[in-house]
């Protein structure tokens, strides 16, 4: 499930990222066209100074080489480094086979059955595993977290998004609400159940064109973390303003509370930017830094959770 930049696909045999078979291939291809459409589209220009002084230097959002340092492919999924802790994201499914088709970002295991193969990769350095389904005879799909190599906690929260946190009760990331897109970039209905460290998605088929691809991403990168809201949440933040409705309390509630209050300490440009995006048929989102002494900065964005 989980997030734009690079994954240590040194790791992979060469042969399998040349020599991909077919249904991998095909996956592949659904799962770079999914991702184009889920990823955050642009950032408000009048947030563009904050953004360049918070990602400059070595913490560069877009750093396919930096961010390959701290997200690796591991046995059947995919982890990260995050501050105090590593974050494991596995495929629950005894199918999954080795690594069988890459693009240097978005890896694909090869599978036993040929109505779905699962991915590892990211959108905008925030780790993400992906299904894609090949066909109606499956419509669930589940995966496990760890935290430091242990069974993390997994707790839903009410904007149907997922909390993680370690053994010991620290909050280490979020799941964003889940998405799920079709081959004709329909958004389809999908949600999350979790059982202790076990995070299940289940993907409404009915009517879908295959491929289907499905991403349980988090909200967190090694630097950032990315709140995206809905249209709903957007038109309400433009006609009402940041602090003068509840969303701020729903959305950064995923966060830290040192991050929720970064989060809502940019309420005018979030206002702003949030009339932008309304205008423009698209939603708005926040990046705020894990980092004391950055700035958040409020970003417009067109992908899946946009609906």
């Amino acid at each position: 499930m989980l997030v734009a930049a690079g994954l240590l696909v040194s790791a992979l045999p060469s042969a399998a990222a040349e020599l991909p078979s077919d249904q991998s291939a095909r996956a592949l291809s659904a799962l770079e066209r999914a991702v184009e459409h889920s990823e955050i589209a642009h950032q408000d220009s009048s947030a563009r100074a904050a953004a360049r002084s918070s990602v400059d230097g070595e913490r560069k959002v877009d750093s396919q080489s930096t961010l390959g340092r701290s997200i690796r492919l591991v046995d059947r999924g995919t982890e990260v480094d995050l501050p105090g802790a590593t974050l494991q994201i596995r495929f629950r499914d005894d199918s999954v086979q080795e690594a069988a088709a890459s693009n240097g970002t978005l890896t694909v295991f090869g599978s036993k059955s040929s109505d779905y193969n699962y991915a590892a990769g990211s959108i905008n350095g925030r780790l993400a595993g992906y299904t894609i389904i090949n066909s109606a005879n499956k419509s669930s799909f589940e995966y496990e977290f760890l935290v430091n190599g242990a069974p993390a906690v997994l707790e839903p929260r009410s904007n149907g998004g997922v909390a993680v946190y370690s053994v010991d009760g620290t909050l280490v990331n979020a799941i964003l609400p889940a998405w799920a897109v079709d081959a004709t970039d329909k958004n389809l209905s999908t949600s999350y159940s979790v059982n202790g460290n076990i995070l299940r998605q289940e993907v409404n088929l009915q009517g879908a064109t295959f491929p289907v691809v499905a991403d349980p991403q988090t909200a967190c990168d090694p630097w950032f973390c990315t709140v995206e809201f809905n249209r709903s949440e957007t038109k309400t933040i433009a006609d009402n303003g940041w602090q003068a409705t509840g969303v701020i309390s729903i959305g950064c509630g995923l966060l830290t509370p040192g991050m929720a209050v970064l989060c809502g300490a940019i309420g005018g440009a979030v206002t702003i930017t949030a009339s932008q995006a309304h205008n423009q048929g698209e939603c708005v989102g926040i990046r705020t830094p894990r980092f004391a002494g950055q700035v958040s900065f409020p970003v417009i964005y067109n992908g899946s959770n946009c609906r």
